[in-house]
């Protein structure tokens, strides 16, 4: 059991197969957990489908991301703005789409198909799909994962403005170096279990 509080950046690391990833798809609901709850902003949200939680303002990343090749950055961006109903800020999909990927510095990349993308480029799409649901808990699964020094900069500093507008993270990461210069404390799990969490 644990829990986030609200701006809040929690680091989850862990062995491979430990149950970090398995935790996040039960959470957004694609996975229903054999037993427990799982409580967001208190409201009980257990095995509700994702396409359901993300209108709570829960989203995901992927470590392996899998845009649409066929379709430009832009296109791929814009699918997840226009599938969360309503703006947390009022603003348009197009408009939430932009300001997405320029802060993950791709918004020069926008009329590009994401087939032409770099494995870095494609990570900061990710990223940016998820920014466009204006999550009010972002879930990231290995965000740092094939990244240069440069892109981790650039997303790193994405995600501490998005705190400091009210996003809440917990991040998965093996580069925990890296992590660690923006979260407030860690949780170790090995076999579904938390083995201990601090700072």
């Amino acid at each position: 059991s644990f829990s986030v509080r609200q701006n809040e950046f929690v680091g989850i690391i862990g062995p491979n197969g430990a149950g970090k990833t398995t935790l996040f798809s039960t959470i957004v609901g694609a996975l229903k957990p054999d037993a427990g709850r799982i409580v967001f902003r208190g409201k009980d949200i257990t095995g509700m489908r994702p396409s359901a939680t993300v209108h709570l303002g829960l989203a995901r990343t992927f470590q392996i991301v899998r845009p649409f090749l066929n379709l430009t950055v832009l296109e791929n961006v814009l699918l997840s703005a226009i599938s969360r109903r309503v703006s947390r800020g009022g603003s348009r999909p197009e408009d939430r789409a932009h300001v997405a990927l320029k802060r993950v510095g791709l918004d020069a990349r926008e009329p590009v198909l994401a087939s032409k993308l770099t494995h870095g480029e494609l990570k900061r799409l990710g990223i940016a799909q998820a920014i466009a649901l204006e999550p009010v808990l972002l879930l990231l699964d290995e965000p740092f994962g094939g990244l240069s020094t440069e892109e981790i900069g650039i997303v790193s500093g994405a995600l501490v403005e998005l705190s400091r507008a009210g996003t809440s993270f917990v991040i998965i990461e093996h580069r925990v170096r890296e992590m660690m210069r923006i979260v407030n404390r860690v949780i170790a799990l090995d076999q579904g279990s938390v083995l201990t969490a601090g700072t």
